[in-house]
């Protein structure tokens, strides 16, 4: 063989072989098609009074899909015409499941806006076994709230196989979204373990909050390698190293301050390995990404620079 020929083999060769490396080397987000959303949470309490703006900062900020919380408060055929308007989708919605909401209701307004997943965030009064108010949630039901027996958690467990069915049966997956209560020991295990354990896999599918799992001093990546397949979904939070390792929900503060109990970060601004967390979340199924900040970076300045961050995470 000519040397010009040999070379050019060689070249052609050590190409081919990089195919792989480069293709590694593309971002997640890019490399797998997933489209990135956010929480509307993120930007405030009260941006669902003003949603035709909301809507429009998100997509400002460079994202594709929101998930709306009080979802069943929400006129469904007008919420999906703000949708279009603002060049959104709206895959998922955040919803209570008491005796007071209505599934088939809930579940043809999903489904009116293109959602196919519900998102329920707080167990607290099946756990409890009391009314719970989020503005008034006591210091008191906090710690009862980390004290809950084995027992407590399995009741709660019912209650999702019960709604995750009915959710199901009406098209909708049902995901349990979890705050850092869930982490709490509890003997040689912990709540989110159990509820894990006694739910149904196809009926009752589980929404890690990152930022709050590691603030109860779990290792997200551990989290979702532990149970493969019963994750669908994640809200991508960061925390600073500042963050002390705690089980209590959050405690009020005025506007724009600092919850004590969560020191939160703009994602890649925090201490979280999101290389390794993202790469762990994929390989537990989940395909739903959802950006989500709490006090004081609730704001479209944060949400703009976590997404910046995260479309160039390689993982």
């Amino acid at each position: 063989m000519e040397r010009r020929s040999f070379l050019a083999a060689g070249l052609g060769l050590a190409a081919f072989g990089a195919i792989p490396a480069l293709a590694a080397a593309e971002p997640f987000f890019k490399r797998y098609k997933l489209q990135l959303g956010v929480e509307a949470y993120a930007l405030g309490n009260n941006v669902l009074k003003d949603l035709d703006r909301t809507l429009a900062e998100v997509k400002a900020a460079g994202y594709g899909a929101i998930e709306i919380f009080d979802f069943a408060t929400f006129d469904a055929v007008k919420l999906k015409a703000q949708l279009a308007r603002a060049g959104l989708t709206c895959p998922s919605g955040q919803s209570e499941l008491g005796a007071a909401v209505d599934l088939s209701k809930l579940a043809d307004g999903l489904h009116t806006v293109g959602a196919d997943t519900c998102a329920f965030t707080a167990l607290m009064s099946q756990i409890l076994g009391e009314p719970v108010n989020w503005s008034t949630f006591s210091a008191e039901q906090q710690q009862k709230l980390i004290d809950r027996t084995a027992d407590d958690w399995r009741r709660a467990a019912d209650f999702l196989n019960e709604k995750g069915a009915a959710l199901k049966q009406r098209g909708i997956k049902l995901v349990y979204h979890n705050h850092n209560f869930e982490f709490a020991p509890l003997g040689d295990t912990y709540g989110w373990d159990i509820l894990i354990k006694n739910t149904e896999p196809g009926t009752v599918y589980f929404q890690l909050d990152i930022g709050w799992c590691a603030t109860a001093g779990k290792d997200p990546a551990a989290i979702f390698s532990k149970d493969k397949g019963r994750y669908w979904s994640a809200h991508v939070k960061d925390i600073k190293a500042s963050t002390p390792v705690n089980y209590v929900l959050h405690q009020a503060v005025a506007p724009g301050q600092k919850d004590p109990q969560m020191d939160n970060a703009v994602v890649g601004q925090g201490k979280l390995d999101w290389p390794k967390i993202l790469a762990a979340a994929y390989a537990a199924g989940v395909r739903r990404y959802f950006v989500e900040h709490d006090d004081p970076n609730r704001s479209v300045e944060a949400i703009k620079a976590s997404r910046d961050c995260l479309v160039r995470i390689v993982a």
